[in-house]
């Protein structure tokens, strides 16, 4: 099938341009407009879903690869530890003259980021690891 022809800015009739051709709406974007929602992904023939994590065996650490991210087993698995998402922080990329020298983004630039990595490797890595293989909350 053929995808129709991109509107001309002056409009169909060759007249005055369109108003709102290439203007925004409103006063933010919507970021979740046609926003895909994980189950619609899980949901797709060629994505390649985990499992939902109580039909995950946890027996020994080459399973905790197979939880999914918004588990509680995974957040508690990467409690204290250094990360690939908290990497970059804790190198000072994010530090006003380490991203103006690298060209990062001023709405990614300050201390905060490195702050809140210094938090999340503060918090103590969970030892009871025998709560996570029984499948309870640590701490609960």
């Amino acid at each position: 099938s053929k995808l129709p022809p991109k509107p001309k800015p002056g409009g169909a009739r060759g007249g005055k341009p369109n108003a709102g051709y290439g203007k925004m709406s409103g006063e933010a974007p919507n970021v979740y407009w046609r926003a895909v929602t994980m189950q619609e992904l899980r949901d797709h023939p060629l994505f390649d879903a985990l499992p939902p994590t109580e039909e995950v065996p946890v027996r020994e650490v080459g399973d905790v690869m197979r939880l999914r991210q918004d588990s509680w087993q995974w957040r508690a698995l990467h409690q204290g530890r250094l990360t690939t998402s908290n990497l970059a922080s804790v190198c000072g990329v994010y530090e006003p003259a380490s991203a103006k020298a690298l060209g990062v983004p001023k709405s990614l630039a300050g201390h905060g980021r490195a702050l809140r990595a210094w938090q999340h490797l503060s918090v103590p890595e969970p030892h009871d690891y025998q709560t996570l293989l029984a499948g309870a909350p640590v701490g609960a």
